[in-house]
């Protein structure tokens, strides 16, 4: 028996969109009694389903706090969502988790939709379970789910359990180590534990069956006593099992797959008993917090109408209403617990809080009653390469928007805002069209921003063909004053960007060098094409005044002589180009290859990936003009399991239209 454990507990709920996390959430807490009754999908009534946002949309769209108790032992687990464009909000959620469960859907087929969080998790050394779902109404072996999902893990996939069917349907299981068997019934375990214990059917041989054979054999492998009481036939105690399972799962050396039917609260308890037994609580990094009392890791920001709010984990001491982490006061300490929060005055080690109006705190910060770490994320928020340009819609609210929409990137950091001042536009970079939709829907109801919203331009750049040298002469006033300029442009390499530079015999007062200087770079801003000049030296071969001709005349003259020398010079238009890698389960290979087709990308490489069975990685060089609709291009061919990042860019020419 495990002894009673004092400290919070975390556990993350992912998966793909669909595989039912907010019912397996709910499920979870109707069971252990922290809800009385049990709310519906159809009715939009459950924990998970709080928000308004989630309702308009019909799924997750943040990671959902809820608590529990479970034999005396506390529990938090993080409902997140599983739509590909909001990996963020799990990715937060993950980084202060002990544990994620991974809810998978009982089809083979679908079973490739749960490789990207497996891949996640096991990159990132997370202990994780995997629960298979909906098994009421499948009539697939569990095996066949569970060998379809090991193509995608590195770590061996255990099965806990095997089923009891009857006419076809799964309506039990009996436990492979503990060897007793369990009835599925609605209300599982809510009342009676002991009324769902069944015999042993006689077609279940838990003993002999490969299941718990391969359970045996990768304990063996890690642990020696273990090893030979194997050899020698000795049967290893029931206690010796459990106990050395539990350290493989703590270290990360497997993982236990479990399945039921959250819906109907089946299988659910035998879960909650893993958890329990197997999970161990999240340990501070000694190094980072050795000379701390308290510290907690910063997982998410939110503002809300009592000011920003920062969502962390208390990884070590306990957090107190005033106390200063990092530098800064919490201003208000309060317990999440779905969309809502209350108001405490302490938090122990382990608990989930939002602390008050700490305005320079931000996601991936680990605080301290000392001085603030400069840890950052503990994981990299995910790639976004969908954009769409912004503009108010009412005309003045240009600030507004701009204060508006960096509070929420910084809510959501696999959001960005940019202005490009090539194209004058003001960017939101995301990783989808439904994220956007959320951004902009939170920017009306939470800020009172409306906006318009318009396609993105292409930052061409165009540069020179060959060298020119031009000169002009621009008089000023009445008295005779003149300026002199004689220039020389020329391409450069690929990458050079702008040079501009005096003759050194030059003897130009400040005043008029300066403005020979802001007269060149004002004219590159528009070229001879209309976009800016990129790859080019400018040279001022001679400068010289008549009757002390001012600054004015001199900007003039670099100005009308540069203009000229461009058009002589010729004009080639560049685009930039992003060189990216996609990685994706081997079997929508060809489905990504076909995007990349369309979009006239150029596929340098197709390679399995060596550290990742079943995964294949692919090179190509994007040009921006085809990320419009990429995303969801690349999401909709890959099942929503391509993984992909930007690893640099370069401008390539293109004609000149």
């Amino acid at each position: 028996m495990t002894a009673k454990n004092s400290e919070v507990r975390v556990a993350a709920i992912v998966g793909p969109f669909g595989s039912g996390k907010t019912s397996l959430l709910e499920s979870l807490l109707y069971v252990t009694g922290a809800l009385d009754r049990k709310g519906t999908a159809g009715d939009a009534d459950r924990v998970g389903d709080a928000s308004p946002e989630c309702r308009k949309y019909a799924m997750s769209v943040e990671a959902v706090v809820s608590g529990t108790r479970f034999l005396g032992e506390t529990w938090v687990f993080l409902d997140c969502p599983g739509s590909p464009e909001l990996a963020g909000e799990t990715i937060g959620a993950l980084s202060v988790a002990d544990t994620a469960i991974v809810v998978c859907d009982p089809d083979p087929a679908r079973a490739v939709t749960a490789a990207p969080v497996l891949r996640f998790l096991q990159d990132n050394n997370i202990p994780c379970f995997i629960f298979i779902n909906k098994v009421e109404n499948s009539k697939v072996p569990v095996r066949e789910v569970i060998n379809a999902l090991q193509a995608y893990s590195r770590l061996p996939l255990i099965l806990r359990e095997i089923p009891i069917r009857e006419n076809g349907e799964i309506t039990g299981f009996v436990d492979l180590i503990s060897e007793r068997a369990y009835a599925f019934k609605d209300g599982e375990y809510k009342d009676n534990v002991s009324a769902h214990l069944l015999k042993v059917p006689e077609n279940v041989d838990a003993k002999s069956d490969d299941a718990r054979q391969k359970i045996l054999e990768n304990l063996a492998d890690r642990d020696d006593a273990l090893l030979e009481k194997i050899l020698e036939d000795a049967v290893p105690a029931k206690s010796e099992l459990f106990s050395s399972l539990a350290h493989a799962v703590r270290d990360n050396a497997l993982v236990p797959v479990f399945f039921g039917a959250a819906e109907k609260d089946a299988g659910i308890f035998r879960l909650l008993k893993a958890l329990r037994h197997d999970v161990a609580c999240l340990s501070a990094n000694a190094r980072d917090v050795r000379d701390a009392a308290v510290a907690v890791r910063v997982f998410k920001t939110r503002y809300a109408h009592t000011g920003k709010q920062s969502f962390a984990r208390v990884l070590k001491g306990s957090v107190t209403d005033g106390m200063f982490l990092g530098g800064e006061r919490v201003n208000g300490l309060y317990m999440i617990r779905g969309v809502n929060s209350f108001k405490v005055n302490e938090a122990p080690k382990g608990s989930l809080v939002a602390l008050g109006r700490m305005d320079e705190t931000k996601t991936g910060d680990l605080l301290t009653d000392g001085k603030k770490q400069e840890a950052g994320r503990t994981f990299p928020p995910p790639f976004a390469a969908y954009a769409v340009a912004l503009e108010p819609d009412k005309p003045g609210d240009e600030i507004k928007l701009t204060s508006a929409a960096a509070k929420l990137a910084e809510e959501d950091d696999s959001l960005s805002i940019e202005y490009d001042k090539d194209t004058e536009q003001m960017l939101l970079w995301s990783r989808g069209k439904r994220q956007t939709e959320l951004f902009l829907s939170r920017l009306k109801t939470r800020f009172n921003v409306r906006v318009k919203t318009a396609a993105v331009k292409t930052p061409l750049k165009e540069t020179v063909l060959k060298t020119v040298q031009k000169q002009c002469e621009k008089p000023n006033g009445r008295r005779g004053e003149r300026a002199n300029i004689c220039l020389e442009v020329s391409p450069l390499p690929r990458g050079s960007g702008v040079s501009a530079a005096f003759n050194a015999k030059e003897r130009l007062s400040n005043a008029c060098r300066e403005a020979v200087k802001t007269g060149v770079y004002e004219t590159l801003l528009s070229g001879s094409a209309g976009h800016p000049v990129t790859d080019v030296s400018v040279r001022v071969l001679s400068a010289t005044a008549c009757n002390g001709a001012p600054p004015e005349a001199f900007k003039a003259a670099a100005q009308s002589a540069l203009n000229d020398a461009l058009k002589e010079a010729g004009a080639l238009l560049l685009e930039p180009v992003w060189k990216i890698e996609i990685r994706v389960p081997a079997p929508f290979t060809t489905n990504v290859r076909g995007v990349l087709t369309r979009k006239k990308a150029g596929i340098s490489e197709i390679v399995p990936e060596t550290d990742h069975d079943g995964w294949d990685l692919l090179k190509a060089d994007l040009p921006f003009s085809a990320l419009d609709g990429f995303s969801e291009d690349v999401r909709s061919a890959s099942a929503g399991t391509a993984v992909f990042i930007k690893t640099s860019s370069y401008l390539k020419e293109i004609p000149l239209k």
